[in-house]
């Protein structure tokens, strides 16, 4: 499984320099946890969890993602779970 990088974002973040050290961590995708749209870190490491979970590994597969996440995504998703479910209900990569 490769993981993708700040570099291979095509949209614009906030980057947290205290959270560089959550670089490249696994999440659980609970809805406790609630996803900024907005904090690169976040959405990264999101993102390469969530292609872990699908075994998926293309940079086109990481660009939807995060267009989905970014553009597509309902306001009202915001729970790791939640948008996960979301995305597999919606998005087909």
């Amino acid at each position: 499984m490769c993981y993708f990088e700040k570099k291979d974002m095509k949209y614009s973040y906030n980057w947290n320099v205290d959270s560089e050290n959550f670089y490249a961590i696994s999440i659980r995708f609970l809805n406790s946890d609630l996803l900024d749209l907005n904090d690169g870190i976040q959405v990264l490491n999101y993102i390469n969890s969530y292609m872990k979970l699908k075994n998926y590994s293309m940079r086109c597969s990481f660009h939807k993602i995060e267009k989905a996440l970014i553009v597509d995504l309902p306001e009202t998703k915001r729970g790791y779970g939640s948008v996960k479910r979301w995305l597999n209900e919606n998005c087909i990569f």
